[in-house]
């Protein structure tokens, strides 16, 4: 999963900013937020290609004003290649992906009728605790589909040989394709 550093930017801004709901967070936290992120994440930069197909696409798109953050970010996919999207609000980018292709480009956080698909950041830290108290073998599966996001069939199709533990990594069979 990548992370473009407009995103970062942008957190940052929203974040020290006072809203309705609450208190600015403060700039120190903002920035340790941001450096965790930094350190989970790979980050997709910016630079002279981003901004050329960001042109090309406000030249060729309708809309302005916060639709150019939108434009951006899809800007930033195309010149890094990335295909997937995982957003709170689809509808924002809806212009932007070529909906007759096969796949979705698109992964939306919330289903069809509105009902979230994702746990929250609480449920994920009371699901790893509910884990951390049960036999080895269910652990190290709960924690496996909590940390690498694969499908219950994915983890159960785990081998030995798919895992690298020197280099940290897990290969898996994937059967589905988005």
């Amino acid at each position: 999963m990548l992370l473009s550093i407009v995103q970062l930017i942008q957190y940052l801004a929203v974040a020290t900013r006072p809203q309705a709901s609450g208190p600015a967070l403060p700039m120190a936290a903002a920035i340790a937020d941001v450096q965790e992120l930094q350190a989970a994440f790979n980050i997709a930069e910016d630079g002279p290609g981003v901004f050329g197909r960001l042109l090309q696409l406000l030249a060729t798109q309708p809309g302005g004003g916060k639709q150019v953050h939108d434009a951006n970010l899809v800007a930033t996919m195309l010149e890094h290649r990335i295909t997937r999207l995982l957003t709170f609000n689809d509808a924002d980018f809806r212009r932007f992906v070529p909906l007759d292709r096969g796949d979705r480009a698109m992964m939306s956080i919330h289903d069809e009728a509105g009902g979230r698909k994702y746990l929250t950041g609480a449920e994920h830290t009371r699901f790893l605790q509910a884990a951390d108290l049960a036999p080895r073998d269910v652990r190290a599966f709960c924690h496996t589909l909590a940390w690498s996001g694969c499908r219950i069939s994915e983890a159960l199709a785990l081998t030995g040989e798919r895992v690298d533990v020197a280099a940290g990594t897990i290969t898996f069979e994937t059967l589905k394709k988005r």
